[in-house]
């Protein structure tokens, strides 16, 4: 049987099929620089692009990366103005975008999400992602200041054992904790409705 009746085979919704249908013909697709026909170079893009989204869905974002590199490479030769430059450009896009985040390289991600909302600013998933990447960016600085609400509760908790001072540290804390939670809230809230506009 020939490679191009085995992808009629696989069960592209399955991961697990896809897989084991890459690796089993890793050999071709290492080398697939020689290839120079338009319609086989996105077909070969196309499966590599599936191929990485099983390994996305499985957890296995290290693997992804090389993938991505060497199907943007092979897209190169394929002309810009066409339908499959396109499309495939923005598939492999969206998804380095996703790896990115999930490793939490949030600031890596967020141009490439960029990118995908002009792109196509009506599509929700592109739009839910490069939101919840930007709110995730900020997330350290949340957890940052809510450690410093926290040091000032348990500073006023020591020094009510050893040696109590006038100011009421504990008090202080606790409403740096509720003015940020509220301001991180808020925050969420006004990112978030940018979905529905």
């Amino acid at each position: 049987m020939n490679l191009e009746e085995e992808v009629k085979k696989v069960n592209w919704s399955n991961s697990s099929d896809v897989i084991d249908f890459y690796e089993s013909h890793k050999l071709f697709f290492n080398n697939t620089d020689s290839i120079n026909d338009e319609k086989t170079i996105s077909a070969v893009i196309s499966i590599m692009y599936h191929y990485a989204n099983s390994l996305f869905l499985k957890n296995h974002f290290n693997r992804v990366y090389p993938v991505i590199d060497k199907a943007k490479k092979l897209l190169n030769k394929v002309p810009r103005g066409s339908n499959d430059y396109s499309t495939l450009y923005e598939n492999l896009l969206f998804l380095e975008a996703r790896t990115l985040n999930n490793h939490k390289l949030y600031r890596k991600a967020k141009p490439l999400f960029e990118e995908l909302v002009v792109h196509d600013p009506d599509n929700i998933s592109y739009r839910e992602w490069y939101l919840n990447n930007k709110i995730s960016m900020y997330d350290i600085y949340f957890y940052t200041s809510l450690s410093i609400g926290v040091s000032l509760i348990l500073i006023d908790i020591v020094f009510a054992f050893l040696h109590p001072i006038p100011i009421d540290l504990g008090l202080i804390g606790l409403g740096f904790i509720g003015v940020l939670y509220f301001v991180y809230k808020l925050f969420v809230r006004r990112v978030k409705s940018k979905l529905v506009t």
